[in-house]
């Protein structure tokens, strides 16, 4: 097997694992509906990096790796970093990061079985 073949390899094992597993969130007060999906390495490697020094950037994190819209595109991106620490709701950008962190946990509890 070649580096190539390898690596197609590996890629469809971990879109096999999370097809299907997002966890769907509706925000009332931006009327917008969600879905929470997995987080890749990457993400949990920048997750654990913050959680200790700084838990509200975690979860900005968190929203902007796992919201995607129904076709799995993200709603947020890293510029968005900034937009969603000081002109949004913080309420609702808090209630949000843990409803990621609670669907996060419920999609890995579901693969475990």
């Amino acid at each position: 097997m070649n580096r190539v073949e390898l690596r197609d390899k590996i890629k469809t094992q971990f879109m096999e694992k999370v097809s299907g597993k997002s966890v769907k969130h509706y925000i009332e007060e931006w009327d917008l509906e969600l879905y929470i999906t997995p987080p890749n390495l990457s993400t949990m490697v920048k997750l654990a990096a913050n959680a200790e020094e700084n838990t509200l950037d975690a979860l900005i994190t968190m929203i902007i790796d796992c919201c995607k819209d129904e076709n799995g595109k993200s709603y947020f991106k890293a510029e968005d970093r900034e937009f969603l620490m000081t002109e949004a709701d913080p309420d609702v950008v808090i209630a949000l990061g843990t409803r990621v962190g609670e669907g996060i946990s419920s999609i890995q509890e579901a693969g475990k079985n």
